[in-house]
């Protein structure tokens, strides 16, 4: 990976990353109290798309339920690899609609961030990450994408890393 900053918050660039960024976040809370409204069932954790990734903000979709000896066999069926960890039983009209209920929950995607940057993209790559720490927007992308706009000053992780800890 290789680390970038935007400090400039003047250019187009910074504004449109920051405010993806806000978006991001906005939906995730807002997945979050869709998850808590619509899933009957307390849950501990959840398996799914994690923050940073593709998918750019976390989304659920199985769930490690508390107890599980209350679970609706007709709405959700255990992973028969993952002891606990139960899915939208697909075989039902109930369990059907509740996996339309769970594609509800909002999510971005990586490559929207590289087209914002201008970065061509084919082949194996990571997903882009980017945070906004202190007015500044930090991003890491793949060895092979390298950004043309002048605003993204290359940094080192060591660099990367202070604006986590300071």
């Amino acid at each position: 990976m290789i680390f970038y900053r935007i400090t400039n918050t003047e250019c187009e660039i910074y504004r449109r990353l920051k405010d993806q960024r806000k978006e991001e976040l906005k939906a995730a809370e807002e997945n979050k109290e869709f998850l808590k409204k619509n899933i009957p069932y307390k849950y501990e954790r959840y398996c799914g798309y994690t923050d940073q990734g593709a998918r750019r903000i976390p989304i659920a979709i199985g769930f490690y339920f508390l107890h599980p000896e209350e679970v609706d066999a007709k709405v959700w069926r255990e992973d028969s690899k993952r002891a606990g960890l139960y899915f939208p039983n697909k075989r039902t009209k109930a369990g059907r609609n509740m996996q339309t209920l769970i594609d509800h929950q909002r999510g971005f995607s990586g490559f929207k961030l590289l087209d914002m940057l201008g970065i061509d993209y084919y082949g194996e790559f990571s997903c882009p990450k980017m945070w906004v720490k202190k007015e500044i927007v930090l991003i890491a992308l793949d060895d092979n994408h390298h950004p043309t706009d002048k605003n993204l000053i290359e940094i080192t992780r060591k660099e990367l890393e202070s604006c986590f800890n300071a």
